[in-house]
């Protein structure tokens, strides 16, 4: 509801949670619906609509700087009263609301900060959730909880790993085909492949997907078979075992190189956006207009997939029951494109994003032709890159360094 004590009442009014909470009251969690709209703006949507009426009050609907204005209040006050609630949290209207308050959110020191999106139609909404607790992590507990279990299955069975007392967010999981009890059991401590650039990652394991010979057979071109099940065995597990312990999953193939440092915190800027379920990039060079058939407009498969989300899931799962083997990118893109599945493009094709912080490339690639794409590029997907690229990157290493 809107801040008591008048219409369009603003910081002079004792405070929202002041008012709601007694002194030395504490909650597990704090929710709130605010006034959407500025004191001079116009309400869109429903009620307008003629014939409809709105029963929100006025100061249910407005308030002095709109939605932004209402939770940087609820923000400050929180900063005062932190220890009042674990999570607090407010629904926001808009997404470009978003990006201030995650500003005042850093500015008020908060903790642990969440957004999602709640969609119903055409209609979306967002939830922002802080707090200011060292340990209200419910992701991490969960992740600590599959490890404490052990891994099972497809996209599980991974080695113990390493774990760092560093504050990276980022775990890194070396995906193997095969059951345990092969030749890649010898980087069952990671370090032992990274060397120092383990040290980036909060943790580094070794996970194997368990498929049989037959489960990993790859001929390449539109026979797809083993890196679909090995893609498949992560993203649609039944265990569901990413979405639970994850916000985004970075896919990188084995071919993919980081070109920029500290590319891990470009990695996570582009991950803490809500509203995308795919952000890869487009096929480069450019090819001769003769050349281009449909599927090269496809968004490749190495990229950022949010994670836990539900409808996003059933969509993958569509894609493999109807396309089979072809090659999941590929499937996915034509599936969209079919002119059957218009309705479900129109719905959901904000969530598809194409992106230059990783480029895929055909050709043989130099630093030079990255840059000229988008100076912007930190990550390069591509088998050929010039022998120029690694000796860019040996001049370019101090004496024992060894990170991301």
């Amino acid at each position: 509801g809107g801040e008591g004590g008048g219409e369009g009442c603003g910081e002079g009014c004792g405070g929202v949670l002041r008012q709601a909470l007694v002194d030395g009251e504490r909650v597990a969690a704090c929710m709130c619906n605010p006034p959407f709209y500025g004191e001079n703006e116009a309400p869109r949507g429903r009620a307008d609509r003629a014939g409809e009426r709105c029963e929100a009050s006025r100061s249910e609907l407005f308030t002095a700087g709109g939605e932004v204005g209402f939770v940087s209040r609820l923000i400050s006050e929180s900063a005062g009263m932190r220890d009042a609630a674990g999570w607090f949290s407010s629904l926001v209207g808009r997404k470009a609301s978003l990006s201030p308050l995650l500003q005042r959110l850093d500015e008020a020191g908060a903790v642990h900060v969440r957004t999602t999106e709640l969609a119903q139609g055409t209609t979306s909404r967002w939830v922002l959730a802080w707090s200011y607790e060292p340990s209200a992590v419910p992701r991490e507990q969960a992740r600590a909880a599959a490890d404490s279990r052990g891994r099972g299955g497809g996209g599980g069975g991974g080695a113990g790993g390493r774990v760092n007392a560093g504050e990276s967010p980022v775990d890194l999981e070396l995906l193997i085909a095969d059951p345990p009890g092969g030749d890649a059991d010898a980087w069952a401590d990671p370090a032992t492949l990274l060397g120092g650039a383990a040290a980036c990652f909060r943790r580094a394991a070794l996970v194997h997907a368990n498929l049989t010979a037959a489960e990993q057979h790859y001929i390449g071109g539109w026979s797809n078979v083993g890196p679909n099940n090995l893609f498949r065995a992560v993203l649609l597990h039944p265990s569901g075992r990413v979405h639970e312990a994850y916000d985004a999953l970075f896919w990188m193939e084995a071919d993919v190189v980081p070109i920029a440092p500290r590319w891990l915190d470009r990695l996570l800027e582009e991950a803490g956006a809500h509203s995308y379920w795919r952000k890869g990039p487009a096929q480069q060079p450019t090819l001769q207009h003769d050349m281009v058939s449909t599927h090269h407009y496809h968004m490749n498969s190495v990229g950022l997939y949010r994670l836990g989300q539900p409808c996003y899931r059933a969509l993958l799962a569509r894609v493999a029951a109807e396309h089979g083997d072809a090659p999941h990118d590929v499937s996915h893109h034509l599936f969209l494109h079919e002119p059957r599945h218009f309705h479900i493009w129109q719905a959901h094709a904000h969530r598809f994003l194409y992106t230059d912080f990783v480029q895929n490339r055909l050709d043989e690639w130099s630093l030079d032709d990255i840059a000229a794409v988008s100076p912007d590029t930190v990550l390069v997907h591509g088998k050929t890159p010039d022998p120029s690229v690694f000796a860019a990157f040996d001049a370019q290493r101090e004496p024992g360094a060894g990170g991301a």
